[in-house]
Parts: C-alpha cells; sequence; structure tokens
C-alpha cells in the first residue's frame, strides 16, 4: 500500500505540538495558539529576532531564546511583552511567558 505524502499545514504541525487546556475544543486550542504566535510576532525586533514562540498552553506561552543575555533581557520584559501580545489579541489569553 502506498502511503500518501504530502506537506502538512503549519497549522496541522502547530497543532501536533498543542496538549489539552482549558477544556476547549482541538480546534479552538489551535486557532487559539496561532492567533497567540501571530500576536507575538507583530511585537517585532529585535525581540522576535531572538525569540521564537514553540508551545502554548493553559495560557502559558513559550519562548525559545537564542543567547542568554536575551534570555535575561526578556525576562525583564515579560510584563511589556504579556501587555503587548494581549493588548494585539484584544483579550488577556496568555497568563505568563516561559523562556527557554
Amino acid at each position: 500500500m502506498k502511503r500518501d505524502v504530502r506537506p502538512s499545514a503549519v497549522s496541522d504541525l502547530v497543532a501536533r505540538f498543542l496538549g489539552e487546556s482549558e477544556g476547549l475544543p482541538k480546534k479552538a486550542r489551535e486557532a487559539l495558539a496561532l492567533k497567540v504566535f501571530a500576536a507575538f510576532e507583530k511585537i517585532g525586533k529585535p525581540v522576535t529576532d531572538r525569540a521564537l514562540p514553540v508551545y502554548f498552553r493553559t495560557g502559558v506561552l513559550t519562548l525559545e531564546v537564542n543567547e542568554s543575555a536575551w534570555l535575561t533581557e526578556l525576562s525583564f520584559l515579560k510584563p511589556e511583552l504579556l501587555q503587548r501580545i494581549n493588548g494585539a489579541l484584544g483579550k488577556e489569553a496568555v497568563k505568563d511567558i516561559r523562556l527557554r
């Protein structure tokens, strides 16, 4: 039997990494995570050059930071990042940011 090998949609790849959160249906969790990732991208450079959103679960956005100096800098900027992301979303969806 030949397998159907087609490229995966980005939303499908992101959804694979999303876990159960807040009792939302799977499609709603996927949509919310994509909106959070897009809101993060609106922050702009230099933050988006140094950090990449990798997970969003139960209100916690996890960012992978490429340099230890930026890890420290972003830890100080957490309140501002939360405000800007939630402002772009129009609601308080992100409760905390984890940096790694």
